[in-house]
């Protein structure tokens, strides 16, 4: 049955900006559907994503398995120009596969049985792009061509991190190995090379190692450390960063340019290399339950956490650097930093999506859509026009409850306009543009009970 709207009515409208992460504050509604959105400045949030391509210009899919993470390996010619980009997966089983273009089969790496874990990659100055998997049983290095080299570390923690020329790698119960410099496969202990630091009152074990404004940051499960690698290791020291949280998750932590983020069993925190405080207290959906999936990233001065929210859900938690602006995602299974800053989400059907850059034309296909909201007043309301701004032929989608209906969008001048007459009280919008379209604002116009 319909929604009704009847009596007085009053016009209103909502301003939807895209381009990466769109914002606009809406100076009619108060918004408050804090469901999907942190809308303290009255604002609504909307995403664009688009394909991510391999080497050949072909979208990649593996269906097998959820991936918890990817990464990129770049092989470079000698004058540093970009050769050939290489992928390696990381599933949610633990397994690891890498794939040099969308045709050619899966290199295996699982047989090695390198368990749960993290993902990094990083470049050495000979132009030769490298990949370190820091599993809970074992940890490899994969070069770009694929060869591997199992790293003598005994007892991993399933996670690591690349920082001033050596790999760092945690292990059980808590304790941190690091290479020899620019032997990243020594870790023989010696004065001035490997070697290992026992942290008995560090909090429980080591959950994440995060480089961050020339310091290495570790997090316990009930503690954070700072970590000063200078010099000779005997001249390495540490610093207790005071913490008085609930149990960190090590997957969540992500490291942006100005404060680092990360999830506990209570909420979410903001570290800014001094003191750590929570941020969008109030908001912030609890953690069911700690998962081997979770995931983070960071892009343009927000951090994006995956998490499971309740049994058998995951959520996609958005907080700005600052920890004063926080959202929701829907759609996100698997997420991971991707080349130059990008962020990367393996999407509901096993393809990967990109944000897409703040600010530029589409150029491409891609989808740009928002969350389900109830434009400010959860009461009835009836849309009646919307207006866009942009170029080129995309395709909006309108969802109204369980109705969808879809209209074809050509912009004239940079102009186009919908007539409507849809009642309903909670909405979500899609758009498809196709190559070489660009949307850059929608405005919905409505009435509303006076």
């Amino acid at each position: 049955m319909d929604t009704v709207l009847t009596g007085k009515t009053r016009r209103a409208n909502v301003c939807f900006r895209f381009g990466g992460l769109g914002e606009r504050t809406n100076g009619v509604l108060g918004l408050s559907d804090s469901r999907n959105f942190y809308c303290d400045n009255g604002t609504i949030k909307a995403v664009c994503t688009a394909p991510v391509l391999l080497g050949n210009g072909q979208n990649t899919s593996y269906s097998k398995a959820e991936v918890s993470a990817i990464r990129r390996l770049k092989r470079y010619s000698e004058t540093g120009e970009t050769h050939s980009k290489h992928f390696l997966f990381m599933t949610n089983t633990g397994e690891v596969k890498g794939q040099k273009n969308a045709l050619a089969n899966l290199y295996d790496f699982s047989q090695s049985g390198i368990g749960m874990g993290e993902m990094i990659d990083f470049i050495d100055g000979n132009y030769r792009s490298w990949g370190a998997v820091f599993g809970d049983k074992k940890c490899l290095l994969i070069d770009d061509q694929f060869l591997s080299s199992e790293l003598s570390v005994e007892k991993p923690n399933g996670t690591g991190c690349y920082f001033k020329h050596r790999l760092f790698v945690a292990v059980k119960p808590s304790a941190l190995v690091y290479s020899a410099v620019d032997e990243l496969t020594n870790f023989s202990s010696s004065l001035n090379d490997g070697g290992k630091i026992s942290f008995p009152n560090g909090g429980g074990e080591i959950v994440a190692i995060r480089p961050f404004k020339g310091m290495l940051y570790l997090f316990f499960e009930y503690g954070i450390l700072k970590l000063d690698i200078k010099g000779f290791p005997k001249q390495f020291s540490t610093e207790k960063i005071e913490y008085k949280g609930g149990k960190i998750y090590g997957r969540t932590v992500c490291a942006g340019e100005n404060a680092i983020l990360f999830m506990a069993d209570d909420g979410a925190y903001r570290l800014d290399g001094r003191s750590v405080k929570e941020v969008c207290h109030g908001f912030v959906k609890l953690p069911y339950a700690e998962s081997k999936t979770e995931g983070a990233a960071t892009w343009k001065g927000k951090v994006f956490i995956r998490y499971q929210v309740h049994n058998g859900k995951y959520e996609t938690l958005c907080v700005s650097e600052d920890g004063k602006g926080c959202f929701y995602l829907d759609d996100t299974p698997a997420i991971s930093q991707g080349e130059g800053g990008e962020v990367i989400f393996w999407n509901k059907e096993f393809n990967l999506v990109k944000l897409c850059e703040e600010g530029t034309a589409y150029n491409y296909e891609a989808t740009l859509s928002t969350l389900d909201t109830d434009m400010g007043t959860p009461k009835c309301k009836l849309l009646t026009k919307i207006k866009l701004i942009g170029k080129g032929v995309c395709v909006l989608g309108i969802q109204n409850g369980k109705r969808m209906q879809k209209r074809l969008v050509e912009f004239v001048d940079g102009y186009a306009e919908i007539h409507l007459h849809e009642r309903g009280e909670i909405f979500s919008f899609a758009i498809d543009t196709f190559s070489f379209a660009e949307v850059r604002e929608m405005n919905v116009e409505m009435r509303l009970p006076a």
